[in-house]
Parts: structure tokens; sequence; C-alpha cells
């Protein structure tokens, strides 16, 4: 428990929000539907709510590489 406690914290120490909602999103939505998988032995179709989720997770990443780039590019004064 103690690893996954410091693998969540951010390069300031603090707990990374992207890293906590990757892991909410694996446990909530991905993880169940391996379950389903494997005791079915079929792949259960992603709902639209599902699939949004997942690609809002994935933007909101996007954006923050987008503004961390423009940061340090501003930083390094480019």
């Amino acid at each position: 428990m103690t690893n996954l406690i410091a693998f969540l914290n951010g390069p300031s120490g603090k707990p990374s929000m992207m890293r906590v909602s990757v892991l909410l999103v694996i446990l909530f939505v991905l993880a169940p539907r391996v379950v389903i998988a494997v005791k079915t032995g079929q792949y259960p179709p992603l709902t639209a709510e599902e699939a949004g989720l997942v690609f809002a997770v994935l933007g909101v990443k996007a954006y923050q590489r987008g503004k961390e780039a423009q940061a340090n590019g501003k930083e390094n004064g480019q």
C-alpha cells in the first residue's frame, strides 16, 4: 500500500491529480471489464459514457502537458 501512495505522489511530493484520476479510471472502468471478459470469455463493449470518461482523462492530460510545455518555454526564455 505504501508503494501505491508513493506512486501517486508527483515530483513536488504531493499527490498528483492526474495520477489519481488515471488510477480511478483503471479501477472503476477498465478493471471490471477485465473481470467480465475473463468470466464470460467475451469482451463487453464500452458504453458512450465510459468511452467519454476515458477520452476526457486523456484530453485533460494532453492539455496539462501543453500548458507545462508553454511554462517551460517561458522559463527558458523562448
